[in-house]
């Protein structure tokens, strides 16, 4: 398990800011107590770190906030570090290197274009760059922009504390281990019955209302009949976003799902595969898509 390398990590830790949460809006509140923009920047950050390392959609296999960023991958990647460029660099499971930039601001106004502007251009060499805020807006100028996506403050109200234990649990350095899901009273007839069909069947349409769990019926499913790798098509990215999300904290010995990635035109269905990409990303390069393909956890992983 990786660790927590900001330098200002244990300041926060021990400080109890992270103590006891149970939403996103609690830390915000904890942050903007903070006596200066300093202070408040460098907690977020600490929480950024923490939050890509253990609950993101896309988890970093390892993360690089500041000045811990090595080197050779600076300059690999000709990256500025600080406040003219970028907060930090992660590592993907699938070894694409993404460069961060996190942005808290009191009272979540929307940001403007001169605020990203910087980042945008200075890191050009990346795979992807992402924002990371508390806001819930930001100039429609940086979506216009490729290789890039954004975790804001919408995303982050979605936490709970589960999510928030890890965090911490990260942060101490201690394991904290995640309750699986198990299947409502409906979701276990859903089950049941398309197990029975796929054992006479080769394919099965499942029928259930919005906010029933279909996602997670499928993820069963796939656990069920042993399968090491699934795919979710959708011409709307949130719902293969909240698949991968489903798929790595609730199943037991199967690989994270590899997902389809949402095309750039609504009314198209998307069929390039993407592994656990962002909620609002575009679609992968074909090289990242064949890794996709052949990707494969330990059985071990959940």
């Amino acid at each position: 398990m990786t660790s927590a390398t900001h330098p200002k990590a244990p300041l926060y830790l021990w400080g109890g800011i992270f103590d006891g949460l149970t939403n996103f809006r609690e830390l915000e509140s904890r942050i903007c107590a903070l006596e200066t923009p300093q202070e408040r920047g460098d907690a977020f950050e600490v929480f950024a770190e923490a939050y890509l390392a253990t609950v993101a959609v896309t988890k970093a296999r390892q993360v690089w906030p500041g000045a811990s960023v090595p080197p050779s991958l600076r300059k690999q990647l000709s990256l500025t570090i600080g406040d003219m460029g970028v907060d930090g660099v992660f590592e993907t499971p699938l070894g694409e290197h993404h460069a961060y930039q996190v942005k808290f601001r009191t009272g979540r106004p929307s940001l403007r274009w001169d605020e990203l502007s910087t980042f945008i251009g200075l890191a050009d060499r990346v795979q992807r760059r992402v924002l990371i805020t508390n806001c819930d807006r930001f100039a429609d100028v940086v979506k216009e922009r490729t290789a890039f996506y954004a975790i804001t403050g919408n995303d982050l109200d979605k936490l709970g504390p589960e999510e928030f234990s890890a965090i911490h649990g990260w942060l101490a350095k201690t394991v904290v281990k995640r309750q699986q899901k198990t299947p409502l009273p409906h979701q276990a007839e859903a089950l049941t019955n398309i197990l029975k069909a796929l054992q006479e069947q080769d394919r099965a349409m499942a029928l259930m209302a919005c906010g029933t769990g279909k996602t997670l019926v499928a993820l069963w499913v796939a656990e069920r009949m042993g399968v090491r790798q699934s795919s979710s098509l959708s011409p709307r990215s949130p719902c293969w976003g909240r698949h991968c999300t489903n798929g790595r904290g609730n199943l037991r010995g199967l690989c994270w799902p590899t997902c389809a990635s949402a095309p750039t035109q609504p009314s198209k269905q998307g069929a390039m595969k993407s592994f656990c990409a962002p909620a609002n990303s575009t679609s992968p390069s074909p090289p990242t898509a064949r890794k996709c393909v052949s990707f494969s956890l330990p059985s071990s992983t959940a």
